[in-house]
């Protein structure tokens, strides 16, 4: 009974400790848009000690903060321990890596993590204490080792990175243009551009200039109804176009937060009008195209999100009349207009 009694103590003592080895832990991640995902850095750092598991924000456990931010040419990593509530200390460890490209400091801070989690982590788990593995080997006699010759070296090539796929942005946008009727149209829109280049830009192979990022974007617009009243008698104004955007350049600030993007635009659609007030009101449907450069200023505001505002000079190809049946003019959209606008997005 006695023995039985310190078997089962003894196995609820290691079953304990094995529990414990599991660290309930918090983690927060703040990267730049062209760093690893929090998914991929997580991952690194179960890749080298899996002694930890996620714990929501009611539990008492210590707090991680990873940090991956531009600064220059370089990236600077920031990974902040902030320890437990019950602990008797509010003292914050912090722990700083500085690298070429966000891949090199990501996975640093992957290390750093996995050792602050595991001061083990690097070394494994299977070393164990001589009291544990019990009574040592008996010693024998050497075996004569016959001479060999040296193997021969070979050389260990060190592969590229591979590029992580295109960032993406989702954007919204309100705007006011001059470019389609007479006077100012309010106009929405959105759209998703392509960034292809930009994990290739910031690696040290690189050789063309950084500024050279071309995007490309597509998405629609659409005005809100406006009023021209012309003889008593009002038109109503709608128009639909979609639109496509190449900017062949990026021009960004040294922490990549402010970027300035000059670019070439295009809107096919078409232009709504409808007349009321008189016995023979008709309405009209016709198509529309028109070109123009724009000048995009873009800041990143937090994590994904950014703001931004656009200013464009458009050339209407398609500049239709609209007239009365007197002739007298209603609407002709002019030969060069405005577009002023605020936007706002995520980049991912």
């Amino acid at each position: 009974m006695l023995v039985a009694l310190m078997t089962s103590g003894a196995g609820e003592r290691s079953a304990q400790a094995q529990v414990a080895e599991h660290e309930r832990i918090q983690v927060r991640y703040d990267a730049h848009a062209s760093c690893p995902p929090e998914g991929e850095f997580v991952g690194n750092v179960r890749r080298y000690t899996s002694r930890w598991a996620l714990a929501d924000e009611s539990v008492d456990a210590r707090r991680f903060h990873v940090t991956l931010e531009p600064r220059g040419d370089e990236f600077v990593g920031t990974l902040a321990i902030a320890p437990k509530a019950t602990s008797g200390t509010d003292e914050v460890a912090t722990r700083e890596i500085v690298g070429p490209d966000c891949d090199v400091v990501a996975r640093g801070m992957a290390v750093a993590m996995a050792v602050a989690i595991d001061p083990q982590a690097l070394f494994g788990s299977d070393s164990t204490s001589n009291d544990e593995t019990g009574p040592g080997p008996v010693e024998e006699a050497p075996t004569p080792i016959k001479p060999t010759a040296p193997p021969r070296e070979r050389p260990v090539r060190t592969l590229p990175p591979a590029p992580r796929a295109p960032l993406w942005d989702v954007e919204a946008r309100v705007e006011m243009t001059s470019a389609v009727v007479t006077g100012w149209l309010p106009v929405f829109g959105a759209a998703i551009a392509i960034d292809p280049l930009a994990s290739r830009a910031k690696q040290s192979s690189w050789t063309l200039p950084r500024w050279v990022r071309p995007s490309i974007a597509i998405g629609i617009r659409q005005s809100l109804p406006k009023d021209v009243t012309e003889d008593s008698i009002a038109t109503t104004f709608s128009w639909t176009a979609g639109n496509a955007r190449l900017c062949p350049v990026r021009f960004a600030s040294s922490n990549e937060r402010l970027e300035v993007l000059p670019c070439f635009e295009a809107d096919i659609g078409s232009l709504h009008a409808e007349a009321s007030g008189s016995q023979d009101a008709r309405s009209s449907t016709k198509a529309w195209v028109d070109v123009g450069g724009s000048a995009r200023i873009r800041w990143q505001v937090s994590g994904p999100w950014f703001i931004g505002s656009s200013a464009m000079l458009v050339a209407p190809i398609s500049r239709n009349r609209f007239e009365l049946a007197t002739g007298a003019l209603v609407s002709r959209a002019p030969g060069i207009g405005v577009s002023l606008g605020l936007t706002g997005g995520a980049r991912f």
